[in-house]
């Protein structure tokens, strides 16, 4: 029986720490737990490598309550705290070797990102060409300028790029990079959001106004133009056909969420990007069907509207899971 290697590329120590470092922030998601529980299964060598950094921080005990009361103190961002954790736990248990090298892995990437948000967090930017970019709720980029190229490299999330208006022409292009491809710039307002978190997988580009190029990263053909008003998907392998873009497509960039005619069971997965923790939604319900316009600074609210809208009820097990299930009739 063959069994999988790791990346040889990836030092599995490494991944290990990130993951302790990761479970230990105080903000990790059940999608998160998930990918921690496939790692493990992942290669033996995952499971071995992650009982000998637990037999380790065990025997150091005095050392992780010191940087529990360190995480509890930090005020600053997400960020912070989550390098701040990298950097504590690094210097303990690795006294300066490659704990400091966790850059190559997607939850890495993330987690150590120059500017994030979290969940029902929305952050506006201004770029040093005077462009604006806009952070939507629970996500991850890194900006990188210089003279021969403007790049926003987005690691998780949803994103809208607004190319400046007003500043000095500037030679270098402009563009977001993702896993899955680049969208560059030409003169433009548009969004990008990436469906998957951690792994490869679709990303919808809407155009609001001027157009982007957008191509793939393992495609040969040329780019595909985009104009206001139209929207894509893409993967690494191919750019879908050019549609009308909706404007549910960039309504959270005005504090709302829009839905036409949308399945319960995909708005909810949508709504739950905005609210801390997870809903649940019932295999009875999903199917129903859901149109209206929504304000995302009260999910609460969202959710009670959906009860007084479909024939569900929301049911909540703990502050952190909300079950949306048929309502039963009296």
């Amino acid at each position: 029986m063959n069994t999988k290697l790791p990346h040889p590329q990836e030092n599995v120590w490494d991944q290990a720490l990130e993951w302790q470092v990761i479970l230990n922030s105080g903000e990790c998601t059940v999608q998160e737990k998930a990918d921690f529980a496939h790692w493990l299964a992942e290669h033996p060598a995952h499971a071995e490598t992650w009982n000998k950094l637990n037999n380790n921080l065990h025997r150091l005990a005095a050392i992780p309550a010191a940087l529990k009361r360190n995480v509890h103190q930090l005020a600053d961002t997400e960020v912070n705290r989550r390098r701040q954790w990298l950097k504590s736990i690094g210097a303990a248990l690795l006294a300066g070797s490659s704990a400091f090298a966790l850059t190559k892995t997607p939850q890495s990437k993330i987690h150590l990102a120059q500017h994030q948000t979290a969940k029902g967090e929305v952050r506006v930017l201004e770029l040093p060409d005077g462009s604006t970019l806009t952070l939507n709720s629970a996500s991850a980029v890194d900006i990188h300028f210089t003279p021969e190229l403007r790049e926003v490299i987005l690691h998780a999330g949803e994103i809208q790029l607004s190319s400046a208006q007003k500043s000095a022409p500037s030679k270098a292009p402009l563009q977001v990079r993702v896993r899955e491809g680049v969208v560059r710039a030409i003169g433009t307002r548009f969004t990008v959001k990436r469906q998957s978190h951690y792994g490869l997988g679709q990303v919808d580009v809407a155009v609001q106004e001027g157009m982007v190029d957008v191509s793939a990263a393992l495609q040969t053909k040329p780019t595909v133009r985009l104009q206001a008003g139209q929207a894509v998907q893409f993967n690494t392998q191919q750019v879908g056909s050019a549609a009308k873009a909706s404007a549910a497509q960039h309504a959270w960039t005005k504090g709302l969420l829009i839905a036409e005619r949308q399945l319960l069971c995909d708005f909810l997965a949508e709504l739950q990007h905005h609210r801390p923790g997870l809903i649940r939604c019932d295999p009875a319900v999903a199917k129903l069907q859901l149109s209206g316009v929504f304000p995302l600074n009260n999910t609460d609210y969202v959710l009670e509207t959906i009860a007084n809208t479909l024939p569900v009820q929301i049911r909540q097990v703990t502050p952190y899971w909300t079950v949306v299930e048929h309502r039963p009739v009296n």
